[in-house]
C-alpha cells in the first residue's frame, strides 16, 4: 500500500478539514501508519526539509497539496518523481500576489511581488510586525527558490480547481498545469468543501488500495 502525505496551505494546519478526511480514509483502509500530515514550519525552506524527511522515510509517497501546499508539493513531486494531487494550488506565489489574470498575458515573467504586499499578508497570520521587511523579503526569496517549470506528466499529476475560489484565481493554475490532468468545477470555493466526495475517485490512481 502506498503512503500519503498531506501538505497544508498558508496559515493552515494538520487539523484542516481535508487532512482529517484523508486521515479517516487511511484509517479505514488500514494504512494510518503510512499517513502523515505535518504542521509545517513558517519559512518555506524549513517546511521543505520537514517534507523531504518524510518522503525519504515513507519511500515514494503520494502527495496531496492544498493552496500553498500545492506549490510545495509540485516542487517535491518534480524533485523526487512522485505522484501529486493538487487542490486549488498556488502558482508562483512569489510573483503573483494580488495579480489579476489576463488571458494571453505572459504573466510567468512578471517581477517578484513587493515586500510591502507580502509583509501585509504575513502580518496577522504569522505575527510579523509591519516594519519587519527582512522576514518578508526572506520569505519571498525562499518561495522563489522552489520554482520549477510547469509539469507535463498527466500520469503523475491531478489538479482540482474551483472556479469559485475566493482566494486564488483558478485560471493561473489551469494555465500552469495545462499539460496535466486538470479538473475544473464550476462552483465551490478555496476550501474545496466537497473534498471527500471527490477523493474516492482517485484511490486506484493513488494506489492506496493495493
Amino acid at each position: 500500500m502506498k503512503s500519503l502525505i498531506y501538505v497544508h496551505g498558508f496559515n493552515s494546519s494538520a487539523k484542516s478539514a481535508k487532512a482529517q478526511v484523508l486521515k479517516s480514509i487511511m484509517l479505514e483502509l488500514g494504512g494510518i501508519a503510512r499517513f502523515r500530515a505535518p504542521n509545517l514550519l513558517v519559512y518555506p525552506s524549513q517546511a521543505i526539509v520537514q517534507l523531504e524527511t518524510l518522503i525519504i522515510q515513507l519511500d515514494s509517497p503520494i502527495l496531496v497539496g492544498s493552496s500553498l501546499g500545492g506549490y510545495y508539493a509540485t516542487y517535491l513531486a518534480e524533485k523526487f518523481n512522485l505522484k501529486a494531487l493538487l487542490i486549488n494550488p498556488a502558482v508562483l506565489p512569489h510573483k503573483l500576489q494580488s495579480k489579476v489574470y489576463i488571458d494571453g498575458q505572459d504573466w510567468r515573467n512578471e517581477p517578484l511581488c513587493s515586500v510591502d504586499s507580502f509583509g501585509k499578508l504575513l502580518k496577522g497570520t504569522y505575527g510579523v510586525q509591519e516594519e519587519d521587511e527582512t522576514f518578508a523579503e526572506d520569505y519571498i526569496n525562499e518561495l522563489a527558490n522552489l520554482e520549477v517549470a510547469p509539469p507535463t506528466d498527466k500520469e503523475r499529476y491531478k489538479v482540482w480547481l474551483k472556479k469559485g475560489d475566493n482566494v486564488l484565481d483558478y485560471r493561473f493554475a489551469k494555465d500552469w498545469y495545462k499539460d496535466c490532468d486538470v479538473t475544473v468545477d464550476d462552483d465551490g470555493d478555496h476550501r474545496f468543501a466537497d473534498f471527500s466526495d471527490h477523493f474516492l475517485k482517485v484511490l486506484d490512481w493513488a494506489e492506496l488500495t493495493k
